[in-house]
């Protein structure tokens, strides 16, 4: 699938009139060709049947590691080997948007990735930060929801995992993304803590 889109990248019209047109075009196909290989990188790795969001954050920084310099930090969450493309897609969506809009920065761009857990809300909290250039300051997050890769993010963050996304700027882009716990469990476990749930709170309305 890789050689088929580059092939295809080679083979778009030299007559294209507008360069900003034909470097838009040549942007898809390399954000299409990196998601590719990041799901690939993912899929070949042997985590077992569950994985830490870690090892995929970093198993996704190494495709990245001439682009940018990455920090990563994570406590030992666990997420079903199901689930990690999609925790795969989120983290190759911020670090590459962050090399996409800060590939003129004049400076080395550094990237940070924290994953903590928020027992009391019972929530994973993914802290993305770079020192690029943020986001554009008449209206912070107005790029976020222009481009393809962002409507990835927000399809796998809000939609498949029921989640939350904040930006804000503080020397640089800041992405907070907060993911229920039960949203990253098989879905036999989510059944059961549902239940579980269900159970407590008939319990307390008796």
């Amino acid at each position: 699938m890789v050689n088929l889109l580059e092939l295809e990248k080679e083979l778009l019209p030299a007559n294209v009139g507008d360069p900003a047109a034909r470097t838009g075009m040549e942007q898809s196909f390399d954000g299409a060709i990196q998601r590719i290989k990041c799901i690939a990188g993912v899929t070949m790795r042997k985590f077992g049947s569950t994985c830490e969001i870690g090892e995929i954050a970093g198993t996704v920084c190494e495709f990245y590691q001439n682009c940018a310099q990455t920090t990563l930090e994570a406590e030992p969450v666990r997420v079903p080997y199901a689930k990690a493309v999609s925790v795969a897609l989120v983290i190759n969506e911020l670090v590459s948007n962050s090399i996409k809009h800060n590939q003129r920065l004049g400076r080395p761009l550094a990237v940070s990735i924290r994953v903590t857990q928020d027992d009391a809300a019972g929530q994973i909290v993914i802290l993305y930060h770079d020192n690029g250039r943020g986001f554009p300051a008449q209206h912070p997050g107005a790029e976020a929801h222009s481009g393809a890769g962002s409507r990835i993010l927000s399809s796998v963050v809000v939609y498949e995992f029921r989640g939350t996304m904040k930006q804000r700027n503080d020397g640089g882009a800041v992405v907070e993304l907060r993911i229920p716990k039960k949203a990253l469990l098989p879905l036999e476990k989510r059944r059961v803590a549902s239940e579980e749930l269900s159970t407590k709170a008939g319990g307390a309305s008796g």
